[in-house]
């Protein structure tokens, strides 16, 4: 109720929908510990950081060029963005993060059968 409308409002869409959400461990040390440059399915996306950050160092949510920075986020605090901008996960070097991910779309429009033209 509060997140979609604001990232409507941000982005100009149509009425947006989540598409699929799921959590992400991220383990210093292992192949999971981040996740290389790429582009979104979907439109848009919000990354919220389930971890307390004193449970690990590194991570982040990486974007490339143009951005070509890294952002943080406080605990239970989400960063919505562009599904289509490069992005990656910032390696994590000690510890273990975890973050919800959601993917977004805008809804998309059914078009209304016209039952009067098909007999059965």
């Amino acid at each position: 109720g509060v997140v979609l409308p604001a990232m409507r409002a941000r982005y100009a869409t149509r009425r947006l929908r989540v598409k699929e959400a799921f959590v992400v461990k991220y383990e210093a040390g292992l192949s999971s510990a981040g996740l290389e440059m790429h582009r979104d399915g979907t439109l848009l996306n919000c990354v919220i950081l389930l971890s307390c950050p004193s449970d690990f160092e590194g991570g982040g949510t990486a974007f490339a060029p143009p951005l070509g920075r890294t952002w943080t986020t406080a605990q239970g605090a989400g960063l919505c963005s562009c599904g289509q901008l490069s992005h990656g996960a910032a390696v994590v070097t000690k510890g273990v993060r975890y973050t919800l991910i959601a993917f977004i779309d805008e809804e998309q429009e059914v078009e209304e059968e016209d039952d009067d033209d098909e007999e059965f």
